[in-house]
């Protein structure tokens, strides 16, 4: 068995590909994944394919009765943006980062967060109260472990960070 390096590496992946019209990912962080023996892999073993499957790519309609041609392309493009080691063997141990007084706004700070939940770190908030991760059914919360509302300004924290080295 082993284990994505990032659950969200397909769309990542496929992002920009001219032949995809749609990728998702099927895996959550950590997730362990096994390979299929390609005699397995068969229009008739469908069902018993998805279940094990790691995401699914949406063709792009490119307005040719003959699709074969495209899915050549695509299969060359996915031979190249999909050759790199994108899973671990060895067991990666659980992370999680705390950050502290961070103001940014949500498109700013929203991937970068997105992109942490991929590799399985758990985000821990410690900010003011009012933080746009702070709502626990606000449709970010998913992005952060939990928040932990604080009352103190910046001057105080570096010092006390500071103080602590």
């Amino acid at each position: 068995m082993a284990r994505c390096v990032r659950c969200d590496f397909l769309e990542w992946r496929l992002g920009c590909c001219e032949f995809v019209a749609k990728a998702v990912s099927f895996l959550s962080p950590l997730q362990t994944v096994s390979s299929m023996p390609s005699c397995h892999v068969t229009a008739a073993k469908l069902a018993d394919i998805l279940p094990g499957a790691v995401g699914a790519i949406r063709i792009r309609d490119s307005g040719l009765k003959d699709i074969y041609p495209t899915l050549r392309k695509l299969d060359r493009e996915l031979s190249n943006r999909l050759s790199l080691p994108w899973v671990l063997l060895e067991i990666r141990p659980l992370r999680r980062v705390a950050y502290v007084l961070e103001r940014e706004d949500i498109e700013s700070s929203r991937r970068a967060y997105e992109t942490a939940r991929a590799l399985g770190i758990s985000i821990v908030m410690i900010e003011q109260a009012g933080h746009w991760l702070q709502d626990d059914n606000s449709p970010y919360a998913h992005l952060r472990e939990t928040f932990i509302p604080v009352s103190i300004d910046a001057v105080a924290l570096s010092c006390s960070l500071h103080d602590a080295e």
